[in-house]
């Protein structure tokens, strides 16, 4: 299946169109902080005790919340990240529902 490039995912990041848990929108000051691709295993079959489909690659980017979500240590402040998730094949190829994220 052909995959988008980070560049493309940035814009699709930008376009709202990602999945989080995270509790602040995307704005267009967002700074993203880091980049990964990292891969979203199948579900699991319990009944099979097999998963079952692919595993989907994902771009996940890191973005600071924040000063309202920044701690303050003896060893100075500890910032916060939220985890945004953009799906790594391009989106004419693939398609899934919002049942198939679980975050904790």
């Amino acid at each position: 299946l052909p995959a988008i490039d980070y560049k493309q995912a940035l814009g699709l990041l930008f376009d709202g169109n990602f999945y989080t848990s995270s509790p602040e929108p995307i704005s267009e000051n967002t700074v993203v902080s880091h980049i990964e691709l990292v891969y979203r295993s199948p579900e699991y079959d319990m009944a099979t005790k097999v998963k079952k489909g692919y595993a989907l690659p994902f771009y996940k980017f890191y973005v600071k919340l924040g000063e309202d979500f920044d701690r303050q240590t003896e060893n100075g402040t500890m910032n916060t990240y939220g985890a945004y998730y953009v799906c790594a094949i391009h989106p004419e190829y693939v398609s899934f529902d919002e049942s198939y994220f679980h975050f904790n």
